[in-house]
C-alpha cells in the first residue's frame, strides 16, 4: 500500500472579479491606439475601433451564410429582386457613404423582416414585401436599414461586444494591427438577430428620410409605414413577432417623430403605388401557394402525410417554379422512407433552384439512407460548402468512419457536437466513441481527497454523452507540484452519461501541511 502524508485537499484558488479600473486600464492602449472618429453620418464623435475595412469583411464573411440560415434568396422572380436593388443603389447613392459595396437582396422567407449588416449587406423578406403598398414604402424600409450600415449601428454592437469580452476576461484585444474579425464568434447571428436601441430606431428613422427626400420620394411613407407597424404590433401577430418587430419595435413615439421631421422636407415626391404593385405581382398572385407550404410543414411536423401532399401540391399548382415546394414532396416522401421518390423531387428542387444548401442536405440524407454513399458525400460536401450544418457534418462523419477515415470522421463530429440538436447529441456519442478510450480524461473528470480518518476519496463525473466503465485511475500526492508519490488502482465504476461516482480507494494518507492529492482517469471505455 503506498503511504502518503497529507492532512486534507488543497483548496482551489481563489479568483476575485476583474476591477473596472483594470478593466479600463487594460481597454486605455485601445484608446490610444485607435481613438476618436467622426460618425459618418451624424458627424459625432465617437469611440471606434472596428475599421470600415473591418466593416465590410465582416458582412462580406456573414452576409452569404445568414442568408442560407433565413431561407436562402428568393429567385422565382429575378425581375422582383432587380426592381429592390434599383430602388435601393438609388438611396445609397445619396446616403452618406455611397461608396461601400452595397447589396440588397429578397429572402425566401414569409417572415415580414429586414436586416443590415456592417458594409451595407442589406436583406428585405418576401414575407415584408407583400405588406408594403408602394414603392415610397420600401424605399422607407431600405434607406431606414442603410442608415444603420453607414451609421455603424452594427459595427457598434460588435464594439460593445468586444468590451465586455475584455471585461470579462481581463485580456487587451486593444492589439495593434489586429484583425477584429478574428475575434468574432457567431458574428451572422448576432448581427441579424441584434435589438437596436431606441436612439438607434430613431436616428435610422431620421437619415432615413432624409435619404429618402434625396432620392426624390415623399417622406410621409415612412409615416404611413410606421403607422401600419404600430397597429400590426397590437395585433401581436406571430410572424411579426419574431420579425421586423424583434429587432426594430415600433412605438406611437416613432411615429410622432416622423410626423415631425416630415415637416423639415419638401412636400410631395414620388410615391410608385402602380409601380410597387407591377413590380410585386408575382409574389401577391403566389401569397396563397406559400401560406399552403406552410400549412403543408405544420402537417409534416404531425406526421399527417395525407394533408401536407394535399398542401404541397396545391401550393405548386399556383406556383410550379418554387422549389421550396418541390422540396416539401420530397420531405413527405423521406418521412415515410420513400427516399426513392424522395430523390426526385430534390433533384428537381435543385434544378429549379441550385443555390440553397437544403435542397442539397435533404438529397444527401435521402442517398445516405439509400447506401450511396459517394453520391451522398458529394451532396451533404455541397450543402456544407452553402453552410456548414450539425446533419452535413454528423453524416460526413458516418461516411468517414465507414471508409476508415478515423481523423476526418473526428472532426465532422466535432463540429457536429456543439449543436444542441439531436444530431448534436448523436454526433457527441460517436465522438465519445472514438475519443475516450484514449483519451479518457478528456471526458471522464476525477478529484482525488481524503476524510478525516485519512481515507484517500476520488470523485468522478462522466461529461460524455455515452454511459462509461472507469477501469483505472491514477492518484499522486504531491507538494508543490512535485510528485511524491503515486499509484495506479484498477477499478470497474459505471457512469451514466452526465453521472458522477464515487469510490474510496483503501489508501490511507498521513497528515501533512502542504500536500494535495490529484487524479486522472488513465483507463475507461463506452459501454
Amino acid at each position: 500500500m503506498l503511504q502518503m502524508s497529507g492532512n486534507r485537499v488543497a483548496k482551489e484558488p481563489v479568483f476575485l472579479p476583474l476591477s473596472w479600473r483594470a478593466v479600463f486600464a487594460s481597454l486605455g492602449l485601445l484608446l490610444l491606439i485607435e481613438g476618436c472618429a467622426v460618425n459618418p453620418v451624424t458627424g459625432s464623435n465617437e469611440l471606434t475601433f472596428v475599421s470600415e475595412a473591418e466593416e465590410i469583411q465582416i458582412g462580406r464573411k456573414n452576409y452569404l451564410p445568414a442568408q442560407q440560415s433565413q431561407g436562402g434568396q428568393y429567385r422565382v422572380d429575378q425581375d422582383l429582386t432587380a426592381y429592390v436593388s434599383a430602388v435601393g443603389w438609388q438611396l445609397a447613392r445619396v446616403s452618406d457613404r455611397p461608396n461601400l459595396p452595397y447589396e440588397f437582396v429578397i429572402l425566401n422567407s414569409s417572415v415580414p423582416n429586414a436586416w443590415a449588416m456592417p458594409g451595407g449587406k442589406i436583406v428585405i423578406n418576401r414575407g415584408l414585401l407583400l405588406e408594403l403598398d408602394n414603392e415610397a414604402e420600401l424605399a422607407a424600409v431600405i434607406a431606414h436599414e442603410i442608415v444603420h450600415a453607414a451609421a455603424r449601428h452594427g459595427a457598434k454592437g460588435i464594439e460593445r461586444g468586444l468590451l465586455l469580452q475584455a471585461g470579462v476576461a481581463g485580456i487587451g484585444i486593444a492589439v495593434p494591427n489586429s484583425s477584429v474579425v478574428g475575434l468574432l464568434s457567431n458574428t451572422g447571428a448576432q448581427l441579424i438577430n441584434q435589438q437596436y436601441g431606441r436612439g438607434q430606431e430613431l436616428e435610422s428613422d431620421y437619415y432615413g428620410m432624409l435619404y429618402m427626400s434625396r432620392a426624390g420620394y415623399d417622406t410621409s411613407a415612412a409615416i404611413s409605414l410606421q403607422e401600419k407597424f404600430v397597429k400590426l404590433s397590437k395585433g401581436r401577430k406571430q410572424s411579426w413577432l419574431e420579425g421586423m418587430f424583434a429587432s426594430h419595435p415600433p412605438s406611437e413615439e416613432r411615429v410622432q417623430a416622423n410626423r415631425e421631421r416630415t415637416k423639415q422636407f419638401p412636400i410631395g415626391g414620388k410615391i410608385g403605388r402602380d409601380e410597387y404593385q407591377r413590380a410585386t405581382s408575382r409574389i401577391r398572385k403566389s401569397k396563397e401557394a406559400y401560406k399552403s407550404y406552410d400549412k403543408g410543414q405544420e402537417a409534416l411536423k404531425e406526421k399527417r402525410f395525407s394533408a401536407a401532399s394535399k398542401f404541397a401540391n396545391r401550393a405548386i399548382a399556383i406556383e410550379p417554379d418554387e422549389a421550396l415546394f418541390s422540396a416539401l414532396k420530397g420531405d413527405i416522401l423521406a418521412a415515410q422512407n420513400k427516399n426513392r421518390a424522395a430523390l426526385d423531387q430534390y433533384k428537381k428542387a435543385i434544378q429549379q433552384n441550385s443555390h440553397f444548401f437544403a435542397f442539397y442536405l435533404q438529397q444527401g440524407t435521402a442517398q445516405y439512407a439509400l447506401g450511396l454513399q459517394q453520391q451522398a458525400r458529394g451532396s451533404l460536401e455541397k450543402s456544407n460548402s452553402l453552410l456548414p450544418t450539425p446533419p452535413a457534418h454528423y453524416f460526413l462523419g458516418e461516411l468517414d468512419l465507414k471508409e476508415g477515415k478515423r481523423d476526418s470522421a473526428v472532426k465532422h463530429y466535432r463540429a457536429a457536437s456543439v449543436s444542441k440538436s439531436e444530431m448534436g447529441s448523436k454526433a457527441a456519442k460517436q465522438l465519445a466513441r472514438l475519443e475516450l478510450p484514449d483519451e479518457p480524461g478528456r471526458y471522464i473528470a476525477s478529484r482525488a481527497g481524503w476524510d478525516s480518518a485519512g481515507r484517500v476519496i476520488v470523485q468522478f463525473q462522466n461529461r460524455s454523452q455515452v454511459k462509461v466503465q472507469v477501469t483505472s485511475v491514477l492518484v499522486q500526492l504531491t507538494r508543490n507540484g512535485r510528485v511524491l508519490g503515486e499509484e495506479t488502482l484498477p477499478l470497474n465504476i459505471v457512469l451514466s452519461a452526465g453521472k458522477t461516482g464515487r469510490l474510496v480507494t483503501g489508501l490511507e494518507v498521513k497528515q501533512g501541511e502542504s500536500e494535495r492529492l490529484v487524479s486522472r482517469v488513465v483507463a475507461a471505455k463506452v459501454l
